[in-house]
């Protein structure tokens, strides 16, 4: 794999993620039923919160990329860097686990489980709610599927780009100097 196609992966990966995250914040809406409860509110709030990050991660891989492209390759490290710290920021949200904060957590999913007791049965606007947590489930089940794949995408680059490093000549200011 090139450098560049390296990053061509974890740009696509990004805007896949990107792409369901925006999917997700449409659904975060919630059904339209009654008040909103704050479950609801707080996960609406993470779900904008995740999406500013990953559109940081992407411009920023976009970036390294128009780097490569100029043949500028000495910045792509540092663009590499920013975007891997912006999707740092938004993957503790998005944890793989399934479990509840006590046990590790996944700040996405807790406050869905905190609304489960709208969609019991013989509460009001229960069929909608249940829908509606079967929506948010579906969509943080490919959050978690695609953040798998701009993980690997991450790792990729950098391991390019570290054959890049090594395969490059040092420009003439960083030769050693020798010591007598």
């Amino acid at each position: 794999m090139t450098l560049a196609a390296a990053f061509d992966k974890l740009w696509g990966s990004l805007e896949n993620l990107l792409d369901a995250v925006r999917h997700l914040d449409l659904i975060a809406d919630g059904p339209r039923v009654g008040s909103v409860p704050e479950p609801v509110g707080a996960f609406r709030n993470r779900t904008s919160d995740v999406q500013g990050w990953l559109q940081e991660a992407f411009a920023s891989a976009a970036d390294a990329r128009q780097e490569i492209d100029s043949g500028r390759t000495t910045r792509v490290g540092r663009h590499l860097g920013k975007g891997h710290a912006s999707f740092n920021r938004a993957l503790p949200a998005f944890l793989l686990s399934r479990e509840g904060p006590d046990e590790g957590g996944h700040p996405l999913r807790e406050p869905i489980r905190q609304l489960n007791d709208l969609a019991t049965p013989g509460s009001a606007d229960a069929n909608q709610w249940e829908q509606w947590l079967r929506a948010v489930e579906r969509s943080l089940d490919e959050c978690d599927q695609l953040l798998v794949e701009v993980g690997h995408a991450l790792l990729d680059c950098w391991q390019e780009l570290l054959e890049h490093s090594e395969a490059s000549p040092r420009p003439d200011h960083m030769e050693e100097v020798p010591r007598g």
